[in-house]
């Protein structure tokens, strides 16, 4: 790594590019056979009996929620941290999302607010895990049961973080997992559907039967991540990273952005032989991977001076790295970025929805989408890297908002 570090970087294994080369040549990228071992190998590692691989998380999603029976008017309890692209996602499908305010230190759902904001249109209730974060999935699920709703999981970011040493998106109906570029498992694009139930695994394959297999698509998204993790570990990295902290330039990259991912109108087609031929590779690494990620976290959580690292607490994955800025969150990224350090923060970390759907006042959300700063973790950095952010960051950052733990009724 050059002497900038960057926040993020693409994960793939020794050898990765040579399998990619010599599946092309072979004619074997649609190999059917790596689809299926790698389905099985999912539903082993999260003891879960159904798993469907799909072209991307968003597709899965919407898949899975027609497949639990949900209609559009239906109204959906999502939180009000996030990525606005999956508000518009269930807009456009004909849902209602409803925002509900998120827990100060995991980030995600708060069950009591969520329990406030049960409405009789309301028909399930949508967890995120968000920077790999368990939330109080445990709290959501008791909800759902007496409420009599669906509880669905977003692990997007989440795959390899266990709550009691049980997989996230083994808790409700049904749940979704990412394999995008900067994902646990990175297969450029592709995701799955997991579920505990028969009758909508049956569903969800259903509706994935007989879909295409255009290959331009992966083709393009193997160029694109390919291109871009070549700048990420070059001295172009710097640039890249100083050009995005400009607000012109980053409301452009954001807009061709979402224009390149089309993300109202998703596209379902077939997941590739080849993208679970690298998924295969890179489970058997996740749980040694995310040990060390987690070890990183919690290195740089003592730099920083917390009494406890809150990063590793509910056996997260260290996706992200995310804290709250004392003061401003630009001033400190501007400082990080003199110091040759990239960071993240306000749209390029998640977006306050709060005022999406069927709107609500979220405070803790939208204090957080203020404030929140992304730093890096990876499995690029090293010690030495870790204290040149912390002594960046020193006194700059402040705890969450603690607040009394408010048991939901019954409890």
């Amino acid at each position: 790594m050059s002497g900038f570090i960057p926040r993020r970087r693409y994960l793939m294994y020794r050898g990765e590019l040579r399998d990619i080369a010599r599946a092309w040549l072979r004619g074997r990228v649609a190999d059917p056979r790596p689809v299926r071992q790698f389905e099985q190998a999912l539903s082993a590692y999260h003891g879960i009996a159904h798993v469907r691989t799909v072209n991307s998380g968003r597709i899965g999603l919407l898949v899975l929620l027609e497949a639990l029976g949900l209609r559009p008017g239906d109204e959906i309890l999502v939180p009000a941290y996030t990525l606005k692209a999956l508000i518009e996602l269930l807009q456009h499908a004909g849902y209602v999302p409803v925002p509900v305010d998120i827990d100060p230190q995991t980030f995600n759902l708060d069950p009591q607010a969520a329990r406030d904001r049960i409405g009789p249109a309301t028909r399930a209730i949508l967890a995120t895990h968000l920077f790999g974060r368990g939330g109080d999935v445990e709290g959501l699920a008791r909800l759902a049961r007496r409420s009599g709703l669906l509880l669905v999981e977003d692990c997007a970011q989440a795959l390899g973080t266990r709550i009691g040493g049980r997989p996230v998106g083994t808790f409700g109906d049904g749940a979704i997992l990412s394999f995008d570029l900067l994902k646990p498992i990175n297969t450029f694009g592709g995701g799955a559907v997991l579920t505990p139930h028969r009758e909508v695994d049956a569903r969800v394959g259903d509706a994935l039967r007989n879909l295409a297999q255009p290959l331009f698509p992966l083709a393009r998204r193997l160029a694109l991540g390919l291109a871009e993790h070549a700048v990420l570990v070059t001295p172009a990295a710097r640039l890249v990273a100083t050009a995005f902290a400009d607000p012109r330039v980053g409301r452009v990259v954001e807009r061709a952005y979402r224009s390149m991912q089309d993300r109202a109108r998703p596209t379902a087609s077939r997941y590739f032989g080849l993208q679970a031929q690298i998924g295969l590779r890179l489970l058997d690494s996740l749980d040694a991977r995310v040990a060390v990620r987690r070890d990183m976290a919690r290195k740089l959580a003592a730099l920083l001076g917390e009494r406890a690292a809150a990063s590793v607490e509910r056996g997260e994955n260290g996706y992200f790295f995310v804290r709250l800025t004392d003061g401003s969150a630009d001033g400190l990224r501007r400082d990080l970025l003199a110091a040759g350090i990239d960071a993240g923060i306000g749209s390029e970390v998640a977006d306050y929805c709060g005022d999406l759907g069927r709107a609500a006042e979220c405070p803790v959300a939208r204090d957080v989408a203020a404030h929140a700063i992304q730093l890096p973790l990876h499995e690029g950095l090293t010690d030495t890297h870790l204290r040149r952010i912390a002594d960046v960051c020193a006194g700059r950052l402040r705890a969450p908002a603690l607040r009394a733990a408010r048991p939901l009724d019954g409890d």
